[in-house]
């Protein structure tokens, strides 16, 4: 299981593309534990991406392909998890 956290302005867009500034912080989890976490955040040029696992640096940038190319199937703004 994964925990994802959003700040206001991602949690409070309700449909369409998300506004500049929306950002969400996903805490990777195995058997429990910690293991990395996910950061997505809307910036005018679109979205820069942010992966760790354990001290591993895995994606910093804006259009990483190895988060791109998952998150192009999303059917809103690369955003699978419904908001609420």
């Amino acid at each position: 299981m994964n925990r994802i956290c959003s700040n206001a302005a991602l949690s409070s867009s309700t449909d369409g593309p998300f506004p500049v500034g929306a950002v969400s912080v996903k805490e990777l989890h195995r058997n429990g534990s910690i293991i990395g976490f996910a950061v997505a955040r809307k910036l005018s040029t679109g979205w820069y991406w942010y992966e760790s696992l354990g001290t591993s640096v895995v994606a910093d940038g804006v259009g990483v392909g190895l988060c791109t190319g998952c998150h192009d199937d999303a059917t809103r703004d690369y955003t699978f998890t419904r908001v609420e």
